[in-house]
Formats: C-alpha cells, sequence, structure tokens
C-alpha cells in the first residue's frame, strides 16, 4: 500500500495540534477502507479455461499455474503421473500462431546425491483445454540431458490457473 499523506490547514480545525493529527488520522483511516475495499476485487480466483486464462495474460494480470502431475497423463500413454505438484509464476507468456500459450520454468537444484542439475519445465496450453509440459533435466557439470518426461493434463484436472479477478 503507497503512504497517503494528509495536511489539515490550522484554519480548518479550530482545535490543538493533538486534535488536528487525531482529524488525521481518522481521513487517513476511511481513506484506507476505501483502499482495501477496492484492492478486495482484485482477490484471486481459478481460471477455468483457456480463453479466461488468455484474457487475465493479455489483461496483464499475475496468473499463477498449479500442477498435479499424478492427474495427468505420460503423453502418448494411459499411465498416470508421479504423485508429484507444485507450482509457479507466470512471468512471461507467448501465444503461438497455433493460438498455444507457452511459457517455461527453469530452476537449478541438486539431486539425492547433492550433485548439481538444472531443470527446465515447458508449458504449452492449447484452446482445447488441455496442456502439455514437458520437463528436461540437465546434469549441471556436463550440460546432458539426464531425464526427459512430457505429460498431457486437462484445465481443472492435472493443472490450474489462479489469477486476479477483473477490478
Amino acid at each position: 500500500m503507497s503512504n497517503i499523506y494528509i495536511r489539515i490547514p490550522k484554519y480548518c480545525l479550530n482545535v490543538s495540534r493533538v486534535g488536528r493529527r487525531v482529524a488525521g488520522f481518522a481521513v487517513f483511516s476511511v481513506l484506507s477502507i476505501f483502499s482495501m475495499l477496492s484492492s478486495a476485487a482484485l482477490e484471486n480466483a481459478t481460471l477455468s479455461d483457456y480463453s479466461s486464462l488468455q484474457k487475465a495474460l493479455e489483461n496483464g494480470r499475475e496468473v499463477k499455474a498449479k500442477v498435479d502431475f499424478s492427474q495427468c497423463a505420460v503423453k502418448d500413454s494411459s499411465h498416470g503421473g508421479p504423485n508429484l505438484h507444485g507450482g509457479m509464476r507466470i512471468d512471461s507468456y507467448i501465444v503461438l500462431p497455433d493460438r498455444n500459450i507457452a511459457f517455461s520454468d527453469v530452476h537449478r537444484t541438486l539431486d539425492t546425491l547433492n550433485r548439481p542439475l538444472t531443470e527446465y519445465v515447458r508449458y504449452r496450453v492449447s484452446p482445447d483445454q488441455t496442456a502439455t509440459i514437458s520437463v528436461t533435466v540437465l546434469d549441471g557439470t556436463s550440460g546432458a540431458a539426464t531425464k526427459s518426461d512430457t505429460f498431457k493434463c486437462s484445465i481443472n484436472r492435472g493443472i490450474q490457473f489462479i489469477g486476479q479477478l477483473q477490478p
């Protein structure tokens, strides 16, 4: 919340300096309530389909993706994904000519033996309400790909998007 400074001139109030401070605090309190009410319109809600996701991103809203891989399928098979879940904030995205929304996440971590790894996670959300998530893990020292998986998820089943509502 930004600071709001209110100066109450002496001639507006025929009270002591303490009285002016109390009056200033009262005005500040009222403005704070209005500010809280207006920010309540920016509460987060589930973006239930492709078009609401696209609209939120294109309007500059903050959007987060939550993934439950156990609710997704390993691509080109009927097997479910691993019992893993996580999330990320979508910082940048691109809408491709085929209308797929693409975004990614890269992070460095350590394996169970404390060896460095870099994980690349690519997301592609399509207008048919599905998302393809590709995960590639590179060895931190050699740079060689050590693991690669692709998962197919449905919006609201496997992948969920949470974003700010319109004000």
